[in-house]
């Protein structure tokens, strides 16, 4: 299906699917690239406050899928001190790309898997303006969770994520997956802070 939803709580390994789903997919020649995208209002309001080009702006917001990057090249067999190296080439090669939601509009982006990751501090009209930029041969997965919402201006019922998931219901086009709290690999003090922090 072109479009995937996956909900469920910080933990729940919903970035880390998408990421290594995506990097089997360009790794197989079934897409071109991977598009990480993370709506944040920083991202997107501010980006020109931070020095250098578009990449070096949006570098800071990428480190969750560095993260990840780092444990699936590890457990492919990548050695701990090749695996930047490795994380630098898969960019350098524009296998794995970062953009942000300023420059998308108006784009029809072909041939590529999209992760559009943290949706729940997406807008509605962010989530429009992005599944809508889905051309030919594209796959798009957005990650999330209502109940960790950072927009100031969203909250658990007026986001994004929350918006996509009840548009797309029923879709034959989407498929959604909704991640249950035992499911979660944080750790306790994790949890509980979640637990207690956003009520």
């Amino acid at each position: 299906m072109p479009l995937s939803i996956l909900c469920g709580p910080a933990g729940s390994a919903k970035t880390f699917l998408a990421l290594a789903t995506g990097l089997d997919w360009v790794m197989s020649g079934k897409v071109r690239q991977v598009l990480l995208l993370r709506p944040q209002s920083f991202f997107d309001s501010e980006i020109g406050f931070l020095p250098g080009d578009e990449q070096n702006k949006i570098d800071p917001l990428l480190r969750p899928f560095y993260d990840n990057l780092a444990l699936i090249l590890e457990s492919i067999g990548i050695m701990p001190e090749n695996i930047q190296s490795e994380i630098d080439k898969l960019f350098e090669t524009g296998k794995l790309r970062a953009e942000s939601f300023t420059y998308i509009r108006g784009r029809s982006i072909t041939n590529s898997f999209i992760i559009l990751d943290e949706a729940q501090n997406a807008t509605r009209m962010q989530i429009k303006g992005a599944v809508t930029r889905a051309g030919v041969g594209t796959k798009m997965v957005l990650c999330g969770d209502p109940e960790q919402v950072d927009n100031p201006r969203l909250d658990t019922h007026n986001n994004g994520l929350v918006f996509a998931m009840n548009m797309m219901k029923g879709s034959p086009l989407c498929c959604q997956l909704t991640f249950e709290k035992n499911e979660c690999r944080r750790s306790s003090l994790a949890e509980d802070a979640i637990r207690r922090m956003f009520q």
